[in-house]
């Protein structure tokens, strides 16, 4: 090959590599194509030392070897008169090959065809190898066939990253990068940490998948949505969306909530927000295979959010629709509203007016009481007093320490400064007592 091609003197190196390829595995592989007469011709583009050549021209095949690099043949050479082989060994260039010659079976080995870097490169080897091939010829290559969960072993993101040089896709060059590099890194960092090292092809489309529904964390110190639950955790796992989130997704069964004017749609200020909204109301109700169940709030509680349905169900088909009220059942519905809001107006009424009478006639009891009591009774009830608020206590995580005013089997009653009285249930051990 040419200089353009950086592989590394190395594999280039006959006695090296020698030494570095001693695996005959794929030996067997070639041998099971081999043609059932021992008078077809072979020929192995890329032969290297002779790894390969030499066995099979041992089972008396015609094998002829071809490669570009000269050490590589001597070697071949040298191996093959040691052991008594007559084997044509050829160097050439496999991308102009020209032999005048056709074989039964052409192959390139142990990935050699991956040192062919540029598309236009591999299109001339195989222009070659038509060219040299027989009518009804077998050609055969081995490559290496990426495995992601062996590429992201040991630092897995570093791996990928270089892998799938996506520095030069990056553009070192441009202000941004290494603010890029960053958060390519932390998603192949979560991607790893996602997938594991089990059935990690199985889990990267699980990823995928999950970062379509709920997006991820890319900035450094936020959590990936579902990064403390494994794969298996995840199946029985609720997690809600957004209606961006749920374009191109589709489910047996689609709840849409707050279908209220305010909501959806939301105020828009002009036609283009307008259409958006719109747009994503339709994206959300086209999501359902089966069944779709929009509801809306009565009484949403926030301003700007009316408390009636939205003015998109009416671009729905009604004989689509299950559950609308009509005009009649809604002034109906309205008639009843009116009449429940007015007796609870009633019964609030009287409540207050019995709260005002009971709280009259206790004033009067205890007036009454007053004045049957002694002044050194009164004062000696005060000093009682007082000695119990001086001496019983009690402190809340909130309100600070306050004064015991009374207890019972369920309730605690304590006047803290600044926040009056409170009354607290023992069961919660919100106060504790401290003399």
């Amino acid at each position: 090959m040419n200089s353009d091609y950086k592989v590394g003197d190395l594999i280039y190196d006959a006695n090296i590599y020698d030494g570095m390829n001693t695996d005959l595995s794929d030996l067997q592989f070639y041998k099971r194509w081999l043609p059932q007469s021992k008078g077809a011709r072979i020929l192995e583009l890329c032969c290297g030392t002779g790894r390969l050549t030499l066995p099979i021209a041992r089972d008396g095949y015609d094998i002829s070897g071809v490669d570009y690099t000269p050490s590589m043949l001597a070697q071949a050479r040298l191996k093959a008169s040691e052991a008594g082989l007559e084997i044509n060994f050829i160097e050439a260039d496999i991308r102009t090959l020209n032999l005048q010659e056709k074989y039964d079976l052409i192959f390139i080995p142990f990935n050699s065809i991956h040192h062919l870097y540029k598309n236009e490169d591999l299109f001339k080897v195989f222009n070659v190898v038509k060219n040299h091939l027989k009518d009804g010829g077998l050609f055969l290559f081995d490559c290496f066939n990426p495995n992601i969960q062996y590429i992201v072993e040991g630092e897995k993101e570093q791996k990928i990253f270089e892998y799938f040089h996506l520095k030069e896709f990056l553009r070192p060059t441009v202000e941004s990068y290494t603010e890029n590099v960053k958060k390519i890194k932390s998603f192949l960092k979560q991607l790893c940490s996602y997938c594991g090292s089990i059935d990690f092809r199985g889990h990267l489309r699980e990823f995928l998948n999950s970062s379509e529904l709920y997006g991820l964390k890319m900035e450094a110190g936020e959590k990936e949505v579902g990064a403390e639950m494994n794969p298996e955790d995840r199946k029985d796992a609720v997690q809600l969306m957004t209606l961006h989130a749920s374009k191109g997704l589709e489910f047996d069964t689609v709840f849409l909530i707050g279908v209220n004017p305010g909501l959806i749609p939301l105020h828009s200020k002009n036609y283009e927000q307008e259409e958006e909204e719109r747009r994503l109301f339709f994206v959300g109700i086209t999501r359902a295979k089966n069944r779709l169940e929009l509801s809306w709030y009565t009484n949403p509680g926030e301003p700007g959010i009316a408390g009636e349905e939205s003015r998109y169900l009416k671009m729905i088909p009604q004989e689509l629709l299950e559950g609308m009220p009509d005009e009649k059942e809604r002034w109906a519905n309205l008639q009843q509203l009116k009449k429940e809001v007015q007796e609870k107006a009633q019964e609030k009424a009287q409540e207050k007016v019995q709260e005002k009478a009971q709280k009259e006639v206790q004033e009067k009891e205890q007036k009454e009481l007053r004045q049957e009591v002694k002044p050194e009774d009164q004062q000696e009830q005060a000093d009682m007093r007082a000695g119990i608020q001086a001496v019983v206590q009690v402190r809340h995580p909130k309100y600070g320490v306050g004064v015991l005013r009374s207890e019972d089997d369920l309730m605690v009653e304590a006047e803290f400064d600044g926040y009056g009285v409170k009354q607290f249930l023992k069961a919660f051990g919100e106060v504790e007592i401290i003399g």
